[in-house]
């Protein structure tokens, strides 16, 4: 049998990467570093570059064995960069800081407005809804939004659906925040407080209901927080429930027990969704 390091020999005595065509080294960056394609709100966009959650290129660990490989693959980064392929980026916990980073780099290196780079950005989004990042990142979006922009989220499967929404993520569809927060824009300031005020009322009052035994997820010192950050609280607790349950939701019968009578998670989410969809709509119907 061979060691890991006789086959590091046999390969750099007898199929040194340097020594393949051009045309076929190109392949392999291509391949190694670009991805065919990602599904965006149920299209095939093809993907030039990928970032993951820790703001690193992905890119196979033979780049960086030589000199020439190192400058071969800093060549095809460029070249990628140029065309209008996507940016698939993974994100962890709502942490945008290592994308950021990263574009920063890249626009200093290949001199490319960061903006347009943020543009062809498109995010799987992985770990949990975390309050802190998520703050953050809408506070940012509220003083830059070019520079802080909610990003358009690839398709998956790791997303929950509801009942008459579809897939739903913090982001993107029907449950989405960004809207929500737009509307502080758009809407007379006194139209929106009283729409706002109702929705806490009315989510408060689900999250505690014990008719549907769902955990109360907001803060709770809630009376002591801005106004937008309980209206930012909520949502996200609606949507830790939706994830939460994601798996019974998919089920064909979602009833924690089997009495007669006992309301189904789905419809208890369902429930929940609509007040939240339900807000959402009056203040598009007020913008």
């Amino acid at each position: 049998m061979f060691s890991s390091s006789d086959i590091d020999y046999l390969f750099e005595d007898h199929f040194p990467f340097e020594n393949l065509p051009a045309e076929i080294r190109n392949e392999v960056f291509k391949y190694s570093i670009s991805e065919k394609s990602v599904l965006v709100e149920g299209q095939s966009r093809p993907v030039a570059l990928r970032i993951n959650q820790h703001g690193e290129l992905v890119v196979p660990a033979f780049t960086a064995v030589s000199r020439q490989t190192r400058y071969e693959t800093r060549g095809y980064v460029h070249s990628a960069i140029q065309n209008d392929g996507l940016i698939h980026v993974q994100i962890m916990d709502y942490d945008t800081r290592p994308l950021h980073t990263r574009l920063d780099l890249l626009s200093q290196e290949h001199g490319i407005p960061k903006t347009k780079l943020l543009d062809r950005v498109v995010v799987t989004l992985l770990g949990e809804l975390n309050i802190d990042n998520i703050l953050s990142w809408i506070i940012n979006y509220l003083v830059n939004p070019k520079e802080y922009p909610f990003f358009r989220v690839a398709d998956s499967n790791n997303l929950p659906k509801l009942d008459g929404y579809g897939e739903v993520s913090l982001f993107t569809g029907k449950l989405s925040l960004p809207f929500i927060i737009d509307s502080l824009f758009t809407v007379n300031n006194n139209e929106w407080d009283r729409k706002a005020y109702s929705f806490i009322e009315n989510m408060e009052d689900f999250l505690k209901s014990k008719r549907y035994h769902i955990e109360y997820l907001a803060s709770k010192d809630d009376e002591t927080l801005e106004f937008i950050t309980r209206i930012i609280n909520f949502w996200i607790a609606g949507h830790v429930l939706l994830q939460r349950h994601k798996a019974e939701l998919q089920r064909p019968d979602n009833r924690f027990f089997n009495r007669r009578g006992v309301t189904t998670m789905r419809e208890k989410l369902f429930a929940m969704g609509e007040i939240m969809y339900n807000f959402r709509a009056e203040l598009e119907g007020l913008s």
